[in-house]
């Protein structure tokens, strides 16, 4: 069963799946910016703050699947929640539906990856507060 406002490869969730992909990526956020000014204040070791990649991966997925409307997860599991009044995914029935969300998925995947690790890499030269 698909909704009317759902668009293989566009738009597979609503308005609240939207914003609760947004409040994660702000969560992230936020553990992002305590854990990288702990790093400043009191940890010498640049690289470590390479481990920052996780947190970033999710702030960008999160805001990438919400200005979208499209989620990886759902995209990759043959799902969709894209009509407003649906508090539950849907399994899609086409195959060539399916298809084009797992691409799609992976496309926003690789793309949240690589501007992560080149956000992780910048924050090494961010230098530290004494």
């Amino acid at each position: 069963m698909s909704s009317k406002n759902y668009q293989p490869g566009v738009c597979n969730i609503n308005k609240f799946e939207a914003k609760k992909r947004l409040m994660t990526a702000l969560i992230a956020l936020i553990i992002s910016l305590i854990t990288l000014l702990y790093f400043l204040l009191f940890i010498n070791n640049v690289y470590l703050r390479l481990i920052l990649i996780g947190p970033i991966f999710i702030i960008i997925l999160g805001i990438i699947q919400s200005r979208r409307k499209f989620c990886v997860f759902y995209g990759l599991t043959k799902k969709e929640n894209s009509d407003e009044s649906s508090q539950k995914p849907h399994q899609i029935s086409q195959v060539k539906n399916s298809i084009l969300d797992q691409k799609y998925s992976i496309k926003l995947i690789l793309l949240s990856l690589i501007v992560s690790i080149i956000i992780s890499f910048l924050l090494t030269f961010i230098p530290e507060i004494n």
